[in-house]
């Protein structure tokens, strides 16, 4: 992994990391095993994909804030992950306030971040 690709990651993770969702989780954990009654290994897992989740969000919202307006197809190139599960986090992040639809390019509509 070069450079560039390590502080794009960092910031990525910067993003996620910082975020109210991930601050909620972390900090109900305990009241979550203990009324949702899960066991170690089910809150681990559940901790383990909420985080990975939160990661893609913040390398997607990293390359709308260094790139600007992207499209789904751009975002799937420049973030390595699949069209649909880019356009997913981005439905999550429209009903959360971090991205909009800022216009269209060719027959894409284009994401920024809010």
């Amino acid at each position: 992994m070069g450079k560039p690709e390590l502080k794009a990651k960092l910031r990525a993770a910067e993003l996620a990391f910082s975020g109210e969702r991930v601050r909620w989780l972390l900090g109900r954990t305990r009241h979550i095993a203990e009324v949702g009654k899960l066991k170690p290994v089910e809150l681990q897992e559940l901790l383990r994909s909420m985080l990975a989740e939160e990661l893609e969000r913040g390398l997607i919202l990293s390359e709308l804030k260094a790139r600007g307006p992207l499209t789904v197809p751009e975002l799937s190139e420049a973030t390595g992950l699949p069209g649909k599960r880019v356009m997913w986090h981005l439905i999550c992040m429209m009903k959360d306030g971090r991205v909009a639809i800022s216009g269209k390019k060719e027959d894409y509509y284009t994401f920024s971040a809010a």
